[in-house]
């Protein structure tokens, strides 16, 4: 088989240096684009036609504060007064939660753990209707229609679950 091509008018003979210029120029551009800064403009206000007013001077008047005197000590009277108290305290005693070294530690096998079982009452007189399977309503005798529906049901479900083994699939 001969080749068709001019080993002369390749075009991949240069792709290379072409491909490096090119990300050459992308990366200055990107380069360029994060480093390039701004700067408000400064607006310049022509101020020679603002007159300042000379300062306003005034005289600070000059006050002389009276020192006010201390207030007098409070004269402690000389005779103490023991007073019976009538009313009962109760105290409560705060006892700390934290153990000392005196603190016997105990067993896991010394605890005992008493299992209380909750009663529950259900009032059967109240169940009027007995649960029907859909398909059943007007059968006589229901129990045997709800016995076969549910067998029927069963069979079902475990037919899908061998599905995958009657095709001669293997189970992952």
């Amino acid at each position: 088989m001969e080749l068709k091509k001019n080993p002369k008018k390749d075009l991949n003979k240069k792709s290379g240096q072409y491909f490096l210029f090119g990300l050459l120029m992308v990366l200055m551009l990107v380069f360029i684009a994060l480093e390039w800064k701004s700067y408000d403009t400064l607006d310049d206000y022509d101020v020679a036609l603002n007159n300042i007013d000379d300062p306003i001077t005034e005289d600070v008047p000059v006050f002389e504060l009276e020192a006010i005197p201390p207030p007098a000590l409070p004269v402690v009277p000389t005779k103490i007064e023991v007073v019976e108290n009538e009313d009962s305290i109760i105290e409560t005693i705060i006892e700390t939660s934290e153990s000392s070294q005196d603190t016997q530690i105990m067993e896991v096998s010394d605890i005992v753990v008493e299992e209380v079982e909750e009663e529950v009452n259900v009032n059967w007189v109240t169940i009027e209707e007995v649960p029907i399977f859909p398909g059943c309503e007007k059968e006589e005798d229901k129990r045997a229609c709800f016995n076969k529906m549910i067998q029927k049901h069963i069979r079902k479900i475990s037919d899908i679950q061998k599905w995958p083994k009657n095709l001669g699939w293997k189970e992952e």
